[in-house]
């Protein structure tokens, strides 16, 4: 991402009144356990990594639209 990461824009939806309810889904990379756990800790709601396959990357989506 161009202008912040991933974890600093969580960071910043979570202090937003209008965006601290809205279910994060972190898609990365990054294969440690750290970064799992610190996503978390910041307030994502899921975490996969890259390569997703796309059906669970959809079933992720709908457990959090439906």
């Amino acid at each position: 991402m161009p202008i912040m990461d991933g974890m600093t824009l969580l960071r910043e939806l979570h202090k937003s009144d209008h965006y601290a309810d809205l279910p994060v889904i972190m898609l990365t990379s990054s294969i440690m356990y750290e970064d799992r756990v610190f996503a978390s800790e910041a307030g994502a709601n899921d975490f996969l990594t890259k390569p997703t396959d796309s059906w669970d990357l959809l079933q992720t989506i709908e457990h959090y639209i439906v």
